[in-house]
């Protein structure tokens, strides 16, 4: 999938119901962070992994390239841009439609995979 076809199909966070993903989404993701510290950091993706950690006051580790878990209550997976080459768009479809994931968020460059059980199985593309 393009970009432009990502945007036209996706969602602000306004568009989230659920206040636990919703607070997720616009307390950590929409967050910004200090210039030096965005440039340090570079991707959004290691950007999205830094926020998480910081706000759980936790860890990570690498699953696979491109795959981390952040050590969280309910742990979040984070995916390295899921839509790269039809490749990756297959492992991102695989990963989202297995059983261990409630949730995908799908920011185009990253995408989360939350396995919270208290959250209804969703699929969301967000631009954050």
């Amino acid at each position: 999938m393009n970009r432009l076809l990502f945007w036209a199909k996706a969602t602000t966070v306004y568009g989230v119901h659920s206040p636990l993903l919703y607070g997720l989404c616009t307390d950590v993701l929409a967050a910004r962070l200090p210039a030096a510290t965005r440039r340090r950091l570079g991707s959004r993706y290691c950007q999205a992994i830094y926020k998480l950690c910081r706000h759980y006051g936790v860890g990570f580790c690498q699953l696979e390239p491109g795959v981390v878990e952040v050590l969280a209550p309910e742990p979040i997976v984070v995916v390295r841009q899921p839509h790269r080459s039809p490749e990756t768009e297959r492992r991102w479809q695989m990963l989202q439609g297995g059983e261990r994931y409630r949730v995908a968020i799908d920011c185009y460059d990253y995408a989360l995979l939350l396995t919270d059980r208290r959250l209804h199985r969703q699929h969301l593309m967000l631009i954050v």
